[in-house]
């Protein structure tokens, strides 16, 4: 272990030579270059670099705006989901929710991984993921209690 531990503190030296070396001969470069040299790369370095900042700015907000819009999406759906199968719903005919689901998920809707449907006594109607399989759910009952619907970015 002793021996491991000073091979990688000789090669981070090593690195770290190299680095400095490099960059010592970068600014040598640089010292010697004419100034019409000079001042292109600094412009162009601070317009890369105003580019890249407000690129990334924009990303981030553009990412919310997409998650949003996606959730209200997904609450236009899941409204039109469940005024279509409440009729169904209180006469117990679990076949015509399970189709109306089943239609649901295989209208390949980006984003949307699974759909669900629980009867007033939180036992499973219908539940589907994208490929159109069937999936049980566990702990039905928490799902009684959600009272905010909101789209995660990257979770299943």
């Amino acid at each position: 272990m002793a021996t491991l531990t000073s091979q990688l503190n000789k090669v981070l030296q090593y690195l770290k030579r190299l680095s400095s070396d490099l960059l010592d001969s970068c600014v040598e470069l640089f010292r010697f270059l004419p100034i019409k040299f000079k001042l292109s790369i600094i412009i162009g370095s601070v317009v890369i670099f105003v580019i890249t900042a407000f690129s990334i700015l924009v990303l981030q907000n553009q990412r919310t705006v997409i998650m949003q819009r996606m959730t209200q999406v997904s609450l236009v759906l899941l409204q039109d989901l469940s005024e279509s199968v409440k009729g169904d719903l209180l006469l117990a005919k679990d076949d015509k929710v399970r189709e109306a689901v089943f239609r649901l998920i295989k209208t390949d809707i980006a984003g949307l991984t699974r759909v669900a449907v629980l009867n007033h006594k939180a036992s499973q109607v219908a539940a589907f993921d994208h490929f159109g399989r069937e999936f049980k759910i566990e702990q039905p009952l928490r799902f009684l209690k959600v009272r905010h619907f909101e789209v995660a970015e990257g979770r299943e």
